[in-house]
């Protein structure tokens, strides 16, 4: 079975709610890591505390923003070798 390692999510999916869908999805599997997008305009400091969120980006995040994320998760697992960078 795939195991999957990141989920990238919308604070503003319709029906379920990245929120929701990221707290089910970590029950699922507690080693999986999570960056949330989420509105500019809305305060939600709340989502930041809950576990495994890695990264929190407000939309519209930029090409370079999504993947210097997601390279900071997996130098914190370890995976990226060193020295590899996005531009």
């Amino acid at each position: 079975m795939d195991r999957v390692d990141l989920l990238i999510a919308d604070t503003e999916i319709a029906g379920m709610g990245g929120i929701e869908m990221a707290k089910r999805a970590v029950a699922m599997n507690p080693l999986l890591s999570v960056i949330l997008l989420h509105d500019r305009d809305k305060e939600q400091p709340h989502i930041a505390s809950l576990p495994n969120i890695k990264s929190m980006l407000a939309k519209p995040a930029s090409e370079i923003e999504l993947m210097q994320a997601v390279e900071g998760i997996i130098k914190e697992c370890g995976r990226l070798p060193e020295g590899r960078r996005y531009p």
